[in-house]
């Protein structure tokens, strides 16, 4: 069975999908978090781990968005630290960072 880009919003949306918005702008997508090795020592062992926060939505549905604009993920504040697009181009993938 093949997906296109008209199943993405049911595959992005509730309830695995949560609200991601940017101004007056929502969309859903997916977040993962992971704990990623920020420094590490001799033979490769993490000294401090951080978490990367990775949103997925659908190319095209949220406007404004740009590299250090506010963005908010299901009711947490981030910063957008750079966005690409995925794949066939019908998906991208935006990584946050903490709003300091």
């Amino acid at each position: 069975m093949a997906f296109g880009d008209d199943d993405l919003p049911f595959m992005l949306g509730p309830p695995l999908g949560v609200p991601i918005v940017i101004g007056a702008s929502t969309a859903f997508g997916i977040v993962d978090e992971s704990g990623v090795g920020l420094f590490e020592q001799a033979g490769g062992r993490p000294e401090l781990i951080g978490k990367s926060v990775v949103v997925t939505i659908q190319s095209g549905t949220l406007p404004g968005l740009a590299t250090g604009v506010a963005i908010n993920v299901n009711g947490t504040g981030y910063l957008v630290r750079q966005y690409r697009r995925a794949d066939d181009g019908g998906l991208t993938l935006i990584e946050c960072v903490v709003r300091a």
